[in-house]
């Protein structure tokens, strides 16, 4: 029987390495260019700077457009106030804008896989309570960018599925909402519509270009359950939040392995609670709560 794990990021924590969001957050501000990233991607979004470093993935899916044109309104004003000779035209406040904030938000991958890349994972030690329910044939989808699986534990890289890349291969870090396009968002007329599209292009090129392909990522995943595909009967989640940017992966499994009993462990009430109401709103039907890996029970 082939066993099946899903790993998230709760599992690298777990093993005391620094990849939350708020450690990005850090690496970010540790550099000038990171921290033109930080300013720019604070500028445009909805909420508060701690939230929005907390659930950075799902937060990039709800950056706000009518930040950008208020920006792009009072950069308007004060730069044609300025001249004397005349008003500014268009193409020179979008050039502006894209010169303080789009083209740092273009860098966004570039920071992610050099950031994962420093978090040095030499000085970590197995932790039995995995390592007696890891064996040769187990096979492994994970979300982290890390080489735990591989260098700590020693797994074969061929059962192990990156599903958005590692430090060797460009990782991916993005959002799953949809496209947006220039005739999904309410602007009002403070501006001429050529102005308004100049000044949304730039935003949009950001927004879509974080967008995950989840369905490429889908179908990296369904070829390699095809490869690893054998009796399975079991799935273990382990160290991850089930949230919203990655549910498209889970309703896939559910589906792929739809006779498959699902165990999924939790660390607190909290996390009990919320797993239980994404695991009900992923549609799962035969799933289990573990708090600790000794009452999960493999299939024999």
């Amino acid at each position: 029987m082939t066993k099946i794990f899903v790993i998230g990021n709760g599992f690298d924590l777990d093993h005391g390495l620094p990849t939350k969001y708020c450690d990005f957050f850090r690496y970010l501000s540790s550099f000038p260019e990171g921290q033109i990233f930080i300013d720019a991607i604070e500028k445009f979004s909805c909420n508060y700077t701690q939230e929005l470093w907390s659930n950075f993935e799902e937060e990039l899916g709800y950056l706000s457009v009518d930040t950008v044109m208020e920006e792009a309104t009072s950069r308007k004003e004060e730069f044609n106030s300025e001249f004397d000779y005349g008003p500014l035209d268009d193409s020179h406040i979008t050039n502006f804008l894209y010169d303080d904030y789009y083209s740092a938000l273009g860098f966004l991958d570039d920071y992610v896989g050099q950031w994962a890349r420093l978090i040095d994972i030499s000085n970590i030690n197995k932790k039995d309570i995995y390592e007696k329910i890891f064996d040769r044939n187990s096979v492994f989808i994970t979300f982290n960018y890390t080489k735990v699986l591989e260098y700590i534990y020693g797994i074969d890289n061929e059962n192990i599925l990156h599903i958005h890349g590692d430090v060797s291969n460009e990782p991916i870090m993005g959002h799953g909402r949809d496209h947006i396009s220039y005739v999904d968002v309410n602007i009002g007329d403070l501006f001429e519509e050529e102005f308004r599209r100049n000044i949304f292009s730039g935003f949009s090129e950001f927004y879509n270009s974080s967008i995950k392909d989840t369905s490429s990522f889908i179908k990296k995943l369904k070829f390699f359950l095809e490869d690893h595909y054998e009796n399975v009967e079991e799935i273990t989640i382990i160290g991850h939040s089930l949230g919203k940017v990655d549910a498209p992966y889970f309703e896939f499994i559910r589906d792929y392995f739809d006779e498959a009993r699902i165990n999924v462990l939790y660390y607190d009430i909290e996390d009990y609670n919320r797993k239980k109401i994404s695991l009900k709103g992923l549609k799962f039907k035969n799933f289990k709560l573990v708090k600790e890996l000794k009452e999960w029970t493999p299939c024999e």
